[in-house]
Parts: structure tokens; sequence; C-alpha cells
């Protein structure tokens, strides 16, 4: 399992609050892909790695 520091924020799309959930900094590529799958299996969206 990778941990990782979790940041929340709330944004309004369609008169609903929604909370984008963002996560990291990841110290390398491979504990990002290994929590990209964790979160695709647990089906709790559809994540997505953004660097710098």
């Amino acid at each position: 399992m990778v941990s990782a520091p979790a940041f929340t924020s709330p944004i309004v799309r369609n008169q609903q609050t929604l909370y984008r959930v963002r996560l990291g900094p990841i110290a390398s590529q491979n504990d990002a892909q290994q929590m990209q799958n964790t979160i695709r299996t647990a089906n709790l969206g559809n994540p997505s790695v953004v660097t710098e």
C-alpha cells in the first residue's frame, strides 16, 4: 500500500457540491501506478497522474 498526503476541495457542478481529492506528492512513478490501481479496484473514481 502507498501512503500520501490527501487534500480535498469542494467544487459545484449542476448545483451539487462534489469533492475533488488530490493525493501527493508520491515518491515514484511505480507508487503512483499502484495508487491508481488501488483506487480503480475500489471503484472510487477515475484517477489520473499530474506532474510538474
